[in-house]
């Protein structure tokens, strides 16, 4: 069975149409590629000298979601983009391939565009599956018996040999917190689903170190482990909203809501969670309810009786539904991800990680981020669809003086290319906690249609660091708000007050913005703010088409020094 296998040191070779061909990561029957090269699905790939399917073939199989949401954008904005541009909208390129069905323990020539790389598959592993250990499908009414399901899983997970696989076959199974360890796969075939119940979490979980405001933890946990993979065909559920009418409360008897938007084919459904705030969680909450319930429980207090401290706290202690701390060599593969009572996946303090082929549907969840990183290095995300209540992939580094005294590091080396981005209030987020910095990101070939922010760098005065070495390009976005968004204006006032003010607030620097096509930016095309004294610098656009709809949706710049926006061109649709 699958076994893991990362290798993130450069395994690089040179041909004439590809550069840095590199292994992503290598199973006992999968192995996963990246490269740089000038086009997309002609680039010839060969497995031990026999041609193989195209890249577009491959990619569509892997996440047919995001190859069939490609084909719909362009189709629609195409032709739009072309009335007022006078050419099509650029082509984000799909520089990535999965191997499948392949033998364990056997070396594979890779060979992509003339470039080539040896690459050994791992050994076959155990496989163990949880209803041989007690756990059993169907919806579990009570804290017992989902306690028992509990055991039974995390009873599998401990007897899991070196290099094993725990399944969780088809069927529902419902869960409170496990664990991960090392060197094991967790494999999930069914829908692995949170309780509805708070005491089923382990409690105490802390962002950060210097932070005061425990949470309960998440349904997959992992801390101070080494190579392992979360992947599979089916479904991991939070558990952790109702869902919505259009009018954003929850649906009579909590019935199965969806949305459209005007460019939706009708292909795909979209799922519609309601949205809420610390004042009505209870009543449009499930496992977010119980959670905020609880916690006020355990300091003596009621709805009632809370203070307004007293009530963000147990609103902030919703759990996530995927919490990794202190790991090296993190997989997540294939699943979707839906309906968290927090954010989605959290990967913190941790390096060597790997997020290809996932769906994350959280869209009108209460900070409901698809993937954050924070404190982690080393991240490769690619070909995933993200369609969420917050940011969509957001990076923190810690907050204010308190970030400087833990030892640990901000965010750097990290690569997002090939995704498809739908709502999000940001789709890539740096911040706003950016006091260790965050460094070396490369966005590329995605596509954002209907993300509020596609790039939003944000950081409030209180928590300083800085944002520099970062890339964006070949980019194409459709129907956006803020297109492009650096700022230090971020309201996040309490960070200053708890966990001591930095000397200076954040910088923002050192950003390439190019071959970006965008229609229908609705608000500003470009927004830079910084704070009196510390301007954002050498910030540069080139090759950046606009397509508005007014003329007073263009770029608005305070407080910067030495940047380019020679490269932008903003047509008016008239």
């Amino acid at each position: 069975m699958m076994c893991v296998a990362f290798v993130f040191a450069a395994a690089c070779a040179f041909g004439k149409n590809v550069e840095n061909l590199e292994l992503r990561h290598a199973s006992s029957d999968e192995i996963f590629v990246s490269w740089d090269s000038a086009s997309d699905d002609e680039i010839p790939v060969l497995l031990n000298g026999e041609k193989c399917e195209s890249v577009g073939e491959n990619a569509g199989k892997s996440n047919s979601l995001v190859s069939s949401l490609r084909e719909e954008f362009y189709g629609y904005y195409d032709g739009k983009f072309e009335e007022v541009a006078g050419r099509k909208m650029i082509r984000t390129r799909r520089n990535f391939y999965k191997f499948s069905g392949l033998e364990s323990s056997t070396e594979y020539k890779v060979n992509v565009g003339g470039s080539e790389i040896s690459v050994k598959t791992q050994s076959a592993g155990k496989v163990l599956d949880v209803t041989k250990f007690g756990a059993v499908p169907g919806e579990l009414g009570s804290v017992k018996a989902i306690e028992k399901n509990t055991k039974a899983i995390q009873k599998a997970i401990k007897k899991c040999p070196k290099n094993g696989t725990v399944l969780v076959p088809e069927g529902v199974f419902v869960c409170g917190s496990i664990k991960l360890k090392s060197d094991m796969t967790l494999k999930i075939d069914g829908v692995l689903k949170s309780s509805p119940f708070a005491e089923n979490y382990d409690f105490g979980f802390l962002m950060y170190k210097y932070y005061t405001d425990k949470r309960y933890f998440g349904l997959i946990n992992a801390d101070g482990a080494k190579n392992i993979r979360i992947v599979g065909k089916g479904t991991v559920d939070g558990n952790g909203w109702k869902y919505a009418s259009s009018s954003g409360k929850p649906t009579e008897g909590n019935a199965f809501s969806s949305y459209k938007k005007e460019n939706d084919s009708g292909s795909f459904v979209f799922p519609l969670f309601a949205s809420a705030s610390r004042k009505n969680v209870h009543e449009r909450g499930i496992l977010a309810a119980s959670c905020a319930e609880k916690y006020l429980e355990r300091i003596g207090k009621t709805r009632g009786s809370a203070s307004e401290d007293e009530l963000k706290f147990a609103f902030s202690s919703r759990s996530t539904m995927v919490i990794i701390r202190n790991s090296s060599g993190v997989f997540i593969e294939g699943l979707s991800f839906v309906n968290p009572a927090n954010h989605t996946i959290n990967i913190l303090d941790s390096e060597n990680i790997g997020v290809t082929g996932i769906k994350v549907h959280s869209f009108n969840c209460a900070n409901g981020d698809g993937v954050g990183l924070i404190c982690s290095q080393n991240a490769w995300i690619w070909n995933n669809f993200f369609d969420t209540g917050d940011d969509s992939v957001v990076f923190s580094a810690g907050v204010g003086k308190a970030a400087s005294t833990t030892g640990e590091k901000g965010v750097s080396n990290v690569r997002i290319f090939g995704n498809h981005f739908r709502n999000g209030h940001g789709g890539v987020a740096f911040g706003s906690h950016t006091a260790l910095g965050i460094s070396g990101v490369s966005i590329h070939d995605n596509i954002f249609n209907w993300s509020n922010i596609p790039f939003r760098v944000k950081s409030n005065p209180a928590n300083g660091g800085e944002v520099f070495d970062v890339k964006c390009f070949r980019n194409a976005m459709g129907d956006v708000y803020q297109t492009f968004l650096l700022s230090t204006d971020y309201k996040d006032g309490s960070t200053a007050s708890t966990y001591g003010k930095a000397d200076t607030p954040a910088v923002f620097h050192d950003v390439e913005i190019s071959d970006c096509d965008i229609y229908r930016a609705r608000q500003n095309t470009y927004l830079l703010y910084a704070e009196e004294g510390y301007p954002h610098h050498h910030i540069k656009f080139s090759g950046v088409t606009f397509v508005v709809f007014h003329d007073d949706e263009m770029g608005e710049v305070t407080n910067a020094s030495e940047c380019d926006f020679s490269g932008v061109k903003t047509l008016v649709v008239e």
